[in-house]
């Protein structure tokens, strides 16, 4: 298995050869190319496959199981103490290993996918020699989850395996009872320890015992244990009752979760997401775990329930009756949908703590799909029932001020989300689609907004140019890049720079983001004809010193936005350009002259953002040839680069947080020349290129040679 892993890791070639993104054959003709020729190994590979498809290789890559350190920690013993050999512990793993027609057999039979996908994949899995399982992906007859997920449960059957050979090799269980046991595991589809206590093979006591000894899970006694309401509600109650686990207490990052099959890896990845927590999985009953969660949830409705009659007393009375006195049928209604507050608290709440960005609340054909954005890449998290839809849509609706009849047009909303003193802004937006209506929540967290522009990421020399542009008296500061860049942060981040108490910093945003203590914010508004353009125009009559225009989208805003930085305003705005140079480009084909931009225009930022390395699991290595190759470092060089290997605190993804990429063209008089001669763009950025700066590559390759990103994640989000 080692091998195999550290065979997949060797080149770039060999690892989309794997993905099944390059035949065979095509790596051998680019292999005997790179030893007879001078070419970098990544421009004869590029003859072969695109970078596109290289993209949908790391955007696609199937994680492994969560569980595989921890099982194969557990074989390392077994064989150390002398419980198994090497050959046996091989045999039960390559029993339990699934290989490509596994997977699809195990998707089809989960229901999955159709018969007719099966056989068409299978097919072009035998033709192409492509693994099935990136063949039914690339098809999108699946999800990588779904594929994660199978790996996840064949390593939980080596887990089972191993506890039941135990059993019998301690004569606790007869060779007989143990696979009838598990037939009966395969049938009625319940955890391993279960069947053998319903089926009387074990007593709870040997169960319990088995589990503690060989696989470190202690068992919990819930009547013992105190429950804490800020813990159990880290999950979404229907979460609970479906998937039967209980959340007990809190260690630092380290959950305590009571469950009946804690060796479902897939189910502890998908808590540990949610909870942003290492999870520790303890084994419990079955009956007193319903008990449990029963008297949990009917305690804490209960609670609410005296609340909820009054706000029905108030709002919905029966014609003749007297005030105060409650409609039951309403009183039902509000009981039901306590489930539903808490239901939507407990998204909103994991979501915070998973430190996503966006819930994305998505109707599918049988179900609704809740997935978060961490990290800027995006997670399935849970699915609710087709029954769940409209009572969370309509809660999400009613605290964002929206119309809850109104499903036929997008909708805009917000409220604010307190977690234990800490507000947060949530922004809404809803989007009709065929099967429902989609909901996208934008969680604001001021204190990852408003920082140093030395946390974002800059190179000291970066920083320098940024924090001198920032002085000057009047000008143009322009902030490009894609959406979801970070562009706003940064832009936030140079008023932060500004002396509030002695300037008047006047913004327009659309929307307002976040909220600047001492400065003037005015929030779009196309109902009143409150355009950037009729804003901007507004706003130099208010005497203002500095202005942030949120984002230059046409001619008109554009005109203006350059007289104001010609008349003595510093004037700080973003535009939508792949690079720096590309910003003067645009302003061009918005009509703006050459000789303006080149006198209002004090300098400009463009920017990316990449994930950083996890520094909990980070792990150096040396670069292949073909790394060397694309980072520019010399065979003689004994550098070292960083890769993440995967752990609790970064969900298995080896990544955690993110980082700035930039590119900082400040206006000099040579520059400026340049723009008022129309030097075509890419003479200008040479030019820039010559005065020091740094293109968003060279940056990208500096964030991987200081062990900050990895050059998976460099392809990703550059321009390679």
């Amino acid at each position: 298995m080692a091998k195999n892993k550290k065979k997949k890791e060797t080149r770039l070639g060999q690892l989309l050869l794997d993905a099944g993104l390059l035949t065979e054959d095509q790596r051998v003709l680019v292999e005997q190319e790179y030893q007879v020729s001078q070419k970098a190994f990544t421009d004869i590979l590029f003859q072969e496959i695109s970078l596109k498809t290289i993209k949908e290789l790391l955007l696609y890559e199937i994680p492994i199981s969560g569980g595989r350190e921890k099982t194969d920690e557990i074989m390392e013993e077994m064989v150390k103490d002398g419980v198994f050999t090497e050959e046996e512990l091989e045999q039960i793993v390559s029993s339990c290993e699934p290989g490509e027609a596994d997977i699809g057999e195990t998707l089809l039979k989960a229901g999955f996918i159709s018969q007719e996908q099966y056989d068409l994949a299978r097919n072009e899995s035998e033709q192409t020699k492509i693994p099935m399982a990136r063949v039914l992906i690339n098809r999108q007859f699946v999800t990588p989850k779904m594929v994660s997920d199978i790996l996840k449960y064949h390593r939980q059957m080596i887990q089972e395996k191993l506890i039941g050979r135990l059993l019998v090799r301690q004569e606790i269980l007869s060779e007989e009872k143990y696979k009838e046991a598990l037939e009966k595991r395969c049938i009625e589809k319940k955890p391993l320890g279960q069947i053998l206590v319903e089926g009387g093979y074990l007593t709870p006591e040997q169960v319990r015992d088995a589990f503690d000894r060989f696989l470190d899970i202690p068992y919990l006694d819930l009547e013992e244990q105190e429950l804490d309401s800020q813990i159990v509600k880290l999950l979404p109650e229907q979460f609970i009752r479906n998937h039967s686990v209980l959340p007990i207490r809190k260690d630092k990052n380290v959950l305590l979760l009571a469950m009946i099959d804690p060796l479902s890896q897939s189910l502890i990845d998908d808590v540990s997401l949610m909870t942003g927590c290492e999870i520790q999985p303890g084994l419990v009953e079955e009956v007193s775990l319903k008990q449990a969660i029963d008297k949990f949830f009917s305690e804490d409705i209960a609670v609410m329930l005296p609340r909820a009659i009054q706000e029905e007393a108030a709002t919905r009375l029966v014609e003749g009756e007297k005030p105060g006195k409650p409609r039951m049928e309403g009183i039902v209604d509000v009981v039901e949908s306590a489930s539903t507050v808490n239901l939507v608290n407990s998204i909103i709440s994991s979501a915070i703590n998973s430190r996503a960005t966006d819930v994305h609340v998505e109707p599918q054909p049988n179900q609704m799909r809740v997935r978060y954005r961490i990290d800027g890449m995006l997670y399935d998290v849970m699915t609710l029932s087709k029954e769940q839809e409209l009572p969370v849509i309509s809660r999400l609706k009613v605290i964002s001020n929206m119309d809850i009849t109104e499903r036929r047009r997008p909708q805009d909303g917000h409220f604010s989300f307190d977690i234990q003193g800490k507000y947060y802004d949530i922004r809404v937006a809803t989007l009709p689609t065929h099967l429902g209506e989609k909901m996208v929540l934008r969680i604001l967290d001021e204190s990852k907004i408003l920082k140093g522009l030395f946390q974002l990421g800059f190179e000291p020399s970066d920083l320098h140019k940024i924090k001198e542009m920032c002085k000057k008296p009047y000008g143009m500061i322009l902030e490009t890049g894609p959406i979801g860049s970070g562009k706003t942060t940064t832009l936030y981040s140079c008023l932060n720079e500004i002396n509030v108490m002695t300037s008047n910093i006047v913004t327009i945003e659309d929307p307002i983001e976040y909220q600047l203590p001492g400065i003037n914010q005015v929030n779009v508004d196309p109902k009143v004809n409150l355009t950037f353009s009729t804003g901007l125009r507004a706003i130099l009559r208010q005497d203002a010193d500095v202005l942030m225009v949120g984002e230059i989208r046409d001619a008109d805003t554009a005109a203006i936005a350059v007289r104001a930085a010609m008349t003595g305003h510093l004037l700080f705005s973003t535009l939508h350009t792949n690079d720096a140079p590309g910003a003067i480009t645009t302003l061009q084909h918005m009509g703006i002259k050459p000789f303006l931009i080149a006198s209002s225009l004090v300098g400009v930022i463009a920017q990316r953002l990449m994930r950083k390395i996890c520094l909990n699991c980070r792990q150096p290595y040396a670069p292949t040839l073909e790394e060397r190759e694309m980072l520019g470092i010399t065979s003689k060089d004994k550098t070292k680069i960083y890769k993440g290997t995967g752990c609790d605190k970064c969900f298995r993804t080896g990544y955690l947080g993110r980082t700035g990429v930039f590119e900082v063209m400040p206006m000099d008089e040579d520059m400026k020349n340049l723009i008022v001669h129309e030097t075509p763009e890419a003479q200008i950025r040479e030019a820039a290129i010559q005065k020091g700066m740094s293109t968003l590559n060279m940056s990208g390759i500096q964030k991987v040679l200081d062990g900050t990103t990895t050059v998976e994640e460099m392809l990703r989000v550059m321009n390679f």
